[in-house]
């Protein structure tokens, strides 16, 4: 295609917050992925990010104020901080449970990340 940049941008380069490692869910303004390389200084505060796939991430059945059990098919918020909830307020749509976790509970479970 004449304009084409990239073909799918399944796997970008990103600026990504200091301390983000392999593995670390990221969100940047509104895309979300995963880092598969650690954040570096020669990279200028940037890390390869996967947009797409599902990944095991760390994920919270509470949000500090209320615990929410997570079911299969539940939609995950992540936080600034870079924490995975149910909890939507204040938070970016990350992507969706393939397992579930009880209330209260943190798990690292399955997460397909939500694409546009």
């Amino acid at each position: 295609m004449l304009n084409e940049v990239r073909d799918r941008a399944e796997q970008i380069s990103l600026p990504v917050p200091e301390g983000t490692t392999a593995g670390d869910p990221v969100v940047v303004g509104s895309i979300i992925g995963v880092a598969m390389i650690d954040r570096g200084a020669d990279t200028e505060g940037e890390a390869t990010v996967k947009t797409v796939g599902s990944f095991n991430l760390a994920v919270a059945a509470t949000d500090g104020e209320a615990e929410d059990a997570i079911a299969i098919g539940d939609a995950l918020f992540i936080d600034a901080e870079g924490n995975i909830t149910k909890t939507e307020e204040e938070g970016t749509l990350f992507g969706y449970a393939l397992e579930a976790v009880a209330e209260g509970e943190e798990a690292t479970i399955e997460v397909k990340l939500a694409t546009p």
